[in-house]
């Protein structure tokens, strides 16, 4: 059985026989992006979108969700129709957005995550086996890793310093006649 074809995929992983190894599949790959294991799931209805007629259906080869309330799609793709990077927003904006009801807070909205298996390199800037992307603001991340270089720099100072300090403090008792 070739996992990489959607019919053998969904049996495997998107049977109720089968959610054991589901949950070990997602929490493998979670585990990754320092995600807290996942100990339930439910199996969802893959059919997304599509409340008026003249709207654009879509239909998810897998979609779960954990005893947090988090959604979790799995999309597995063989050829590259290069429009990937289009439609998995789409699928996770379609997820992101249709949690609320009228009259709910935003609040109420819980994570969604888009696990996508692919037999073809998506991204041209990396070789990388995986990717793990999540969204923030940009001046903010490079803020962060500023200040977080920045506390590195003043500690290894401190710790120079002292070093310093100690090996004075060391010749100084050597000197003395004490």
């Amino acid at each position: 059985m070739d996992l990489k074809v959607d019919y053998a995929f969904k049996q495997l992983f998107g049977n109720e026989k089968n959610k054991d190894i589901t949950v070990v599949f997602l929490n493998a790959i979670l585990a990754k992006s320092g995600r807290s294991p996942i100990q339930q799931l439910y199996f969802q209805n893959i059919e997304i979108g599509g409340e008026y007629e003249e709207d654009k259906k879509s239909r998810l080869d897998l979609l779960t969700r954990t005893e947090n309330k988090e959604w979790v799609n799995i999309e597995i793709q063989i050829n590259n129709e290069y429009n990937m990077i289009k439609r998995l927003l789409y699928y996770w904006s379609r997820l992101f957005s249709e949690q609320l009801k009228e009259g709910q807070s935003y609040k109420e909205l819980y994570p969604v995550i888009s696990i996508n298996i692919m037999h073809f390199n998506l991204l041209d800037e990396t070789d990388a086996f995986y990717n793990i992307f999540r969204l923030y603001e940009m001046k903010q991340k490079n803020r962060k890793k500023k200040w977080k270089n920045r506390r590195k720099r003043q500690k290894s100072r401190r710790k120079r310093r002292k070093s310093k300090e100690k090996k004075r403090n060391e010749k100084g008792l050597k000197q003395s006649p004490h």
